[in-house]
């Protein structure tokens, strides 16, 4: 009796709907014994090695990256073409796409994620953009996450074309946002080390006039040199070397 009313008072700090890591309830004085003791007598439901749920607590993707975020401190997060759609902004965005979860190398996956979501998400791990901006929190109902900002989210989705997105399907979707922080925009940019990504996105942004595109201060943005190619077969534009088929902007 002692023991469950230890595990009930610990687990009240733990949102419902979310994971409950082995490494969280160390910290909380629950041990590995103890922990399988919980296990069997149905306090704890075991979803994977190193991790639980409440009793009946039902856990979706957004619970189980709480858990990465909060608990275990990686960077994983939703973003790209995926934080856009949490945002409302997902035109044409298939029903059934996976989710996008970005992530730094060196950080790894817990294998109880993989297990239980690995048919619906496509997980990314780079470093092109600092880990310390362009994110804003998203509220579940008992807890809430971190995703990309639209601003970050838009350049993440640049890092995966033409692999994972497309250059029209960009288009179509920044050109339904009315607004960027310019600000962020200009500190992301700047911060970002991926050539391609910062390339594409001022030709773009230029190509469509879009308002806030003139309070970009492109001097302070490193654009690298030497030509790249992001579509076979298209055509080169010259001031940002690079080699794109022909756009529509409406």
């Amino acid at each position: 009796m002692q023991n469950e009313t230890n595990l009930n008072q610990i687990l009240q700090k733990i949102p419902h709907g979310t994971v409950v890591t082995s490494s969280w309830l160390e910290t909380q004085g629950i041990s590995r014994s103890l922990r399988n003791a919980y296990k069997k007598n149905g306090w704890l439901k075991y979803i994977g090695n190193g991790a639980y749920s409440k009793l009946n607590d039902k856990v979706e993707m957004n619970g189980a990256i709480y858990a990465l975020q909060e608990q275990l401190g990686l960077s994983f997060h939703i973003g790209g073409i995926s934080a856009l759609s949490l945002q409302g902004i997902n035109h044409n965005i298939a029903f059934n796409r996976k989710i996008f979860i970005y992530g730094y190398r060196g950080e790894n996956i817990p294998s109880w994620f993989n297990n239980n979501y690995k048919n619906n998400i496509e997980i990314v791990k780079t470093e092109f953009l600092p880990k310390d901006i362009g994110f804003l929190t998203y509220n579940e109902k008992d807890f809430s996450i971190k995703i990309s900002s639209i601003e970050r989210a838009l350049l993440e989705m640049l890092y995966l074309i033409p692999k994972k997105n497309s250059l029209d399907e960009f288009i179509e979707l920044i050109d339904t946002i009315s607004v960027l922080n310019p600000k962020l925009m200009q500190e992301l940019l700047e911060k970002c080390t991926n050539i391609k990504v910062k390339r594409i996105f001022l030709y773009i942004a230029e190509k469509a006039n879009f308002p806030w595109i003139r309070k970009i201060d492109t001097s302070c943005i490193d654009l690298g040199t030497g030509k790249r190619v992001i579509e076979q077969g298209g055509q080169l534009d010259k001031k940002y070397n690079i080699v794109v088929k022909k756009i529509n902007i409406i």
